[in-house]
C-alpha cells in the first residue's frame, strides 16, 4: 500500500501595531536584500553549471558543511561579518534562520530554472515580495510559540492574531505576509503519512470549458460566479481612471491603491470559491478524473506576428479573462492534495479523443459538434451537451467501464456489463496518475488500458 506525506497550511490574520508594523517592514527589506545579493553574486561568479573566475565548481549551497571548492553563501551573511560592516549593520536585526531562508529559496529557484520548471530568477522588490519566513523550532527550542490570541516572533515579540481553528500536526515553518493594508501569518504543518486506497466505485470526471466553467460526469456542473464578473467590470473602470492619471500624482497613487484593492477581492473571492467547490467533491468523490492540460495553452494569445496578424483578437482576450477567472489551476492543486488526505486519487486522462468521440457508440467524427456547446451524434443519434459528453469520456479513459453505457460496455469489454464492472481496478499509488486510453489494434481486438507511471 502507497502512503503519501500530507502537510497543511493554515493562515491567520495578523494585527500588529504601528511599531510591530515598522519592524516587520524591516525585516522584509532585509530578506529581499539578502536574496539579491546573492542573486548579483551568483551572476558575477557564472553560471549554476560552471566555472568562476578561480576555477572553482560554481556550486552554492544555502546550508551545509564548506569545503575549499564550493562556495557557500550562508558563511557570508554570518552575523560577526555583517556587524564589522557599518553599511551592513542595520541586517543583523534580521534572525539568521531568515537568511538562511532567503538562501534557500534562491537555491531553489535556480533548481527549477535548470531544471526547466521556472524562469531565470529575477531580483525581488517591494512591490511583489512583502514576507519573511521563521524556523518554529531550531533544534529542539521552540522559536516561534502560537498561543491562544497572539504569536511570539523571535526579535519582535507577541503579535495579535484571530485564530479561526487550532492547527494540527507538527509545526514546520511560519510565514509573515503582507497584502495590501492586511497582514497575514501562514503557518506549515506536518500531519504525517497517509495510505492512498481510493475507491472506484465513486469517481468522477471533470471537464473545463468556456461556456459552463466546469462540468461533472454525472450531469452537474459549477456555474460562473456572477460576483467575480462585477468585480471585473469595476476593475477594468479603475484601470481606465489609473491610466488617464498623471505619474507621480496623489490621485494616481489613490487609484492605484483602489485598484490593487479591487485585484485583491477578486483573488479572494476566486479562492474561497474553489476551496468550497473542491471540498465538496473530494467529500462525495474519492478518484477524481481531469484532463492533462495546461493552463498557459489554454489562455495564448490570439495577437499573432506582425507578418501574420491575428483574427478576433479582442474576443479571445475575453474568453482568456474569462478562464482565468475560474483559477483551474489553482482548482486542480486543491482537488489534488485535499483528496491526498482522504486516500483517493486523482488521474489525468490525456487530452487528445475525449471531446470528439460520442460515449454512447464510440464514433469519432467532427461533424458530432454542431456547436460549441451541443453534441449530437450522427452514427446513433445521441445527443447531449458537449461537456457531458467529454466529462464521461474522461472518466471512460481513466476508468474502463465505470462509467459506460450497456452497449459501449458490450462493445469495448466483450463481456457486457459483468466485463466492464471487472474493469474497475483500484489504482493504488499516490494522488496524482496518468491514464492512457485503449485503442484497437489493428485486428478489431481492444487493448487494455495503461494507467502509466504514478506521480
Amino acid at each position: 500500500m502507497e502512503t503519501v506525506r500530507i502537510f497543511n497550511t493554515y493562515t491567520f490574520r495578523l494585527q500588529p501595531n504601528d511599531e510591530q508594523a515598522a519592524r516587520l517592514e524591516q525585516r522584509f527589506a532585509s530578506a529581499r536584500w539578502v536574496y539579491n545579493a546573492a542573486l548579483e553574486q551568483r551572476e558575477t561568479y557564472g553560471q549554476r553549471k560552471g566555472t568562476d573566475l578561480h576555477g572553482r565548481p560554481s556550486i552554492f549551497r544555502g546550508c551545509g558543511k564548506k569545503t575549499d571548492d564550493v562556495i557557500i553563501q550562508d558563511s557570508e551573511v554570518g552575523w560577526r561579518m555583517l556587524a564589522d560592516d557599518p553599511d551592513l549593520a542595520w541586517l543583523t536585526d534580521l534572525p539568521a534562520q531568515c537568511r538562511q531562508i532567503a538562501l534557500q529559496d534562491l537555491d531553489k529557484a535556480f533548481d527549477s530554472f535548470f531544471k526547466g520548471r521556472g524562469g531565470y530568477p529575477t531580483p525581488r522588490t517591494r512591490a511583489r515580495t512583502s514576507s519573511v519566513r521563521f524556523q518554529c523550532w531550531v533544534g529542539s527550542d521552540a522559536n516561534v510559540l502560537f498561543g491562544k490570541d497572539s504569536v511570539k516572533f523571535p526579535r519582535i515579540g507577541r503579535i495579535r492574531y484571530n485564530r479561526h481553528m487550532k492547527p494540527r500536526g507538527r509545526f514546520g515553518q511560519a510565514s509573515i505576509t503582507k497584502e495590501g493594508d492586511r497582514w497575514y501569518v501562514c503557518l506549515t504543518c506536518d500531519q504525517g503519512e497517509r495510505e492512498v486506497a481510493p475507491d472506484c466505485d465513486s469517481a468522477v470526471g471533470l471537464e473545463w470549458s468556456v461556456d459552463v466553467p466546469i462540468t461533472f460526469s454525472d450531469g452537474t456542473c459549477m456555474k460562473a460566479d456572477p460576483d467575480l464578473e462585477i468585480l471585473e467590470e469595476r476593475a477594468k473602470r479603475e484601470q481606465r481612471k489609473m491610466s488617464r492619471s498623471e505619474r507621480g500624482s496623489n490621485r494616481r497613487r489613490k487609484r492605484v491603491a483602489r485598484l490593487a484593492a479591487t485585484k485583491r477581492k477578486q483573488a479572494v473571492r476566486r479562492k474561497g470559491r474553489a476551496h468550497e467547490f473542491t471540498t465538496k467533491v473530494v467529500r462525495e468523490y474519492s478518484v477524481i478524473a481531469i484532463e492533462e492540460t495546461k493552463v498557459q495553452d489554454m489562455t495564448t494569445s490570439a495577437r499573432g506576428t506582425r507578418a501574420k496578424p491575428g483574427k478576433l483578437v479582442q474576443e479571445k482576450a475575453d474568453v482568456n479573462r474569462w478562464i482565468l477567472n475560474v483559477a483551474p489551476y489553482q482548482t486542480r492543486q486543491m482537488l489534488e492534495y485535499k483528496v491526498a488526505r482522504r486516500g483517493g486519487a486523482v488521474i489525468e486522462v490525456d487530452l487528445q479523443d475525449t471531446a470528439m468521440p460520442c460515449f454512447a457508440c464510440g464514433s469519432v467524427s467532427d461533424s458530432h459538434r454542431k456547436s460549441r456547446a451541443n453534441f449530437v451524434c450522427g452514427v446513433c443519434g445521441h445527443e447531449e451537451s458537449a461537456d457531458l459528453n467529454a466529462a464521461r469520456n474522461i472518466l471512460f479513459r481513466a476508468l474502463p467501464g465505470r462509467a459506460m453505457t450497456p452497449r459501449q460496455a458490450s462493445r469495448d469489454s466483450g463481456f457486457g456489463s459483468q466485463g466492464a464492472q471487472r474493469a474497475i481496478a483500484s489504482p493504488s499509488g499516490p494522488a496524482t496518475m496518468r491514464a492512457s486510453e485503449s485503442r484497437d489494434d489493428g485486428g478489431g481486438n481492444r487493448k487494455s488500458i495503461q494507467r502509466g507511471d504514478l506521480q
